[in-house]
């Protein structure tokens, strides 16, 4: 436990070659002869952002450090993992962002950088009339009421393209 909390700590790879020489394994020896172990090795799973998401412990019946191949093999699984974690972790995420999409009563598009419509909501349906397979690929400016000038929406581009964010109120027009 004191090693795991110590790799855990430094988020580096730990080393204890022999439990019974270690002085943190000394009040734990028992249990280490019961299961038949005598060394360990830790090595954290890191994030593509350093941020730890995991340990892989290994435990051996023989004393001795790990060799250079299995250091190797262990620094593989562990990037392996890390990739794994990640993913499900954004997977998870995606679903959310997907639920929260497709359940809001706001009306939604989602654009690509040129503002061709990739995707919207039931609610943009139910709000403007239009099917998705209607608007799918065009402007968005296919809902422009021409209510507003042209500085208003570069404006909004501008805010849009420097900081990622734009609020206001745009007035649009239904398909009907």
């Amino acid at each position: 436990l004191a090693a795991l909390t110590l790799a855990s700590a430094t988020r580096k790879r730990f080393t204890v070659p022999d439990l019974r020489c270690d002085a943190q394994w000394k009040s734990r020896s028992e249990i280490a002869e019961r299961v038949r172990i005598r060394s360990c090795y830790l090595q954290p799973i890191l994030g593509g952002n350093g941020k730890q998401l995991g340990i892989i412990a290994i435990y051996k019946k023989y004393a001795g450090t790990p060799s250079g191949n299995e250091r190797r093999l262990v620094n593989r699984i562990s990037t392996l993992l890390a990739l794994v974690v990640e993913q499900y972790r954004q997977s998870e995420e995606l679903q959310l962002a997907s639920l929260i999409f497709g359940n809001s009563s706001e009306a939604m598009t989602v654009t690509d950088a040129n503002g061709l419509i990739l995707a919207v909501n039931p609610a943009f349906t139910k709000v403007t009339g239009y099917e998705f397979s209607e608007v799918k690929g065009l402007k968005t400016s296919v809902l422009s009421s021409d209510l507003h000038d042209t500085s208003f929406y570069q404006n909004m581009w501008q805010s849009l393209s420097e900081t990622g964010a734009w609020q206001g109120e745009i007035w649009n027009k239904k398909k009907t």
